[in-house]
C-alpha cells in the first residue's frame, strides 16, 4: 500500500453514501486520516473481496502485493506495510487468528470494530470477521470453525440456544443460562461460554442501578432474555415475570429457572395481568430485536399509563443507541440504560476468554459510541 505523506493512511469507505463530493472511488477508498482516531481492517477485507468491477489496481487501493494492510492516524508520517504491533497497524496473514461473530443477520454489528480496535491497541493478531449463518446452516458453520482453525466466535441472534447442540462442551453459566453467546475453539473443541449475563449486571451498576430486591419485568424470551435472567436471579432480584409474543417460549424460560428458583414467572402479552406487573416493577428489559436499526421506528408495544413511574427502562439493543422505547421512556421521565454498556463489557470479556488478555475496554467504548455517532450523520 502507498504511502500518504505527513499524514496515516485512512478508513476504508466502500459504503454507498459515504462518498466525498469531487473525489474519485480509488481515492475514497485509502483517503488520508484526518480527523479520524480509528480504522476498520474487515472494511479493507470486504471491499478487496468485493472487487471494483476488474478495475486495474492502483497505488491507493487496500491491498498491495498480496497482503491487506490498514492503519489510523498517529501510526506515523509514512505507514508501510508492517506487522500488527507496528504502529496500529494490522496485517492479515497466514498467522493471523480469526475469530467470527454468527447471525443471521449481522449487517447492524458494530462488534467487529470494537474487537478490530481492540485487537490492534494491544498489538494481537486476530481478526474479527462477521459471517451471516442462516439457521440451517448452523452445525455446517461450527464445523467450519474447526476445520479451519478460528480461535473462536461469537453467537448473536438467532442462534444462541440452536447452537449448544453442536458445541462439544459447555462452561457453568452457559449451562444454568441456556445460552451461548461465546465459543472458544482449542484442539479441535468448541467450548459454549455466556458473558452476556455478567455483563448486563455490569451494565446496571454503571447505571448506579442495583438488581438485588428488585421487581423486573423482561420483553422477550431469546437467549438474551434467558442471560438477563440468570443475572438477576444470581444477584438477588426480588421478582422477574416473563412476557413475549409467544405464550410458549416464555413459559418455557420461566419453568427452565423456575425449579430451582420460583421468583421467575410468564405472563401472556397485552393482558390485565402484564398491565398489574408493568404497575408494580422496577426494571422493565427490553430483550427484544424490537427497534432495532433498520427498524428504529418500531418500540414493544407497552401500556405507559400502567407502567410504574419510578422504574428503570433498560433496552439491550445499541443500534440505535437511543432507541424509540427509550426516548419515550427519558420524555415520561424514567431512567434509561441502553445497550452499548453491556455490549461492551460482552466483548471484554469475550475478549479475554479468546486471548488471555485484559480487554482495553476504553478503547472499546471509544470505537463503539464512534461508529455510533458516524451511523447517525450518514
Amino acid at each position: 500500500m502507498a504511502d500518504c505523506p505527513g499524514r496515516a493512511l485512512a478508513f476504508v469507505k466502500p459504503y454507498p453514501g459515504y462518498r466525498k463530493p469531487g473525489v474519485s472511488l480509488r481515492c475514497q477508498l485509502c483517503w488520508r486520516a484526518q480527523g479520524e482516531s480509528f480504522l476498520r481492517p474487515f472494511d479493507a477485507y470486504r471491499a478487496v473481496r468485493r472487487g471494483f468491477g476488474g478495475r486495474r489496481r492502483g497505488r491507493n487501493d487496500p491491498i498491495c502485493r498480496g497482503r491487506l494492510c490498514v492503519s489510523r492516524e498517529g501510526a506515523g508520517e509514512n505507514v508501510g506495510l508492517a506487522g500488527p504491533a507496528a504502529g496500529g497497524v494490522l496485517m492479515i496473514t497466514g498467522k493471523t487468528r480469526p475469530i467470527a461473530l454468527f447471525g443471521w443477520p449481522v449487517e447492524h454489528s458494530l462488534s467487529p470494530a470494537m474487537q478490530n480496535a481492540a485487537f490492534r491497541y494491544l498489538g494481537l493478531d486476530y481478526v474479527y470477521l462477521p459471517l451471516a449463518v442462516k439457521p440451517d446452516n448452523l452445525g455446517a458453520a461450527i464445523a467450519g470453525l474447526k476445520a479451519m482453525g478460528f480461535a473462536g466466535a461469537n453467537v448473536t441472534i438467532p442462534h444462541k440456544v440452536a447452537v449448544m447442540a453442536y458445541l462439544d462442551a459447555l462452561d457453568d453459566t452457559a449451562r444454568m443460562v441456556g445460552a451461548v453467546n461465546t465459543i472458544i475453539i482449542e484442539d479441535g473443541r468448541a467450548t459454549g461460554h455466556n458473558t452476556d449475563a455478567a455483563a448486563f449486571i455490569a451494565a446496571l451498576a454503571a447505571a448506579g442501578v442495583k438488581p438485588n430486591g428488585k421487581r423486573v419485568v423482561l420483553l422477550g424470551a431469546g437467549g438474551a432474555a434467558r442471560a438477563v435472567a440468570a443475572g438477576l436471579i444470581h444477584h438477588d432480584a426480588a421478582q422477574i415475570t416473563v412476557v413475549a409474543r409467544s405464550g410458549d417460549k416464555a413459559a418455557t424460560l420461566a419453568a427452565s429457572f423456575a425449579a430451582k428458583d420460583p421468583i421467575i414467572s410468564a405472563v401472556p402479552w397485552a393482558t390485565a395481568e402484564f398491565s398489574r406487573q408493568l404497575a408494580e416493577c422496577d426494571l422493565l428489559v427490553n430483550c427484544t430485536p424490537v427497534g432495532m436499526w433498520p427498524n428504529s421506528h418500531e418500540m414493544p408495544d407497552i401500556d405507559w399509563e400502567q407502567l410504574n413511574p419510578g422504574a428503570v427502562v433498560c433496552d439491550l439493543i445499541y443500534n440505535p443507541q437511543e432507541t424509540r422505547l427509550l426516548l419515550e421512556a427519558a420524555r415520561r421521565g424514567h431512567q434509561t440504560v441502553c445497550g452499548v454498556g453491556m455490549l461492551v463489557e460482552q466483548g471484554a470479556l469475550a475478549f479475554t476468554l479468546w486471548t488471555g488478555h485484559e480487554a482495553p475496554r476504553e478503547i472499546m467504548a471509544g470505537i463503539l459510541k464512534q461508529r455510533l455517532h458516524e451511523l447517525t450523520v450518514l
